[in-house]
């Protein structure tokens, strides 16, 4: 059965290079139809220095119009 969104795998690796895979779908009476796709190499240009998860936590702020005088 194919999904509402299409999707059948998302969790398959990125290869090293361009890759064919052959998918089979099959319908309610058996009868079924051949699918090649090309799977290609993703390459990630993000160094790691950005990509790695960071927090902000804002630790003092400008006194605004109407806080209390410090």
């Amino acid at each position: 059965m194919i999904p509402a969104n299409g999707v059948l795998v998302s969790t398959l690796a990125s290869p090293g290079v361009a890759t064919t895979y052959t998918v089979r779908v099959y319908n309610q009476s058996g009868c079924y139809t051949d699918m090649t796709v090309l799977l290609m190499p993703t390459v990630c240009g993000c160094p790691a220095e950005i990509c790695v998860p960071f927090i902000l936590q804002q630790t003092k702020r400008p006194q605004r119009i109407g806080d209390p005088i410090r």
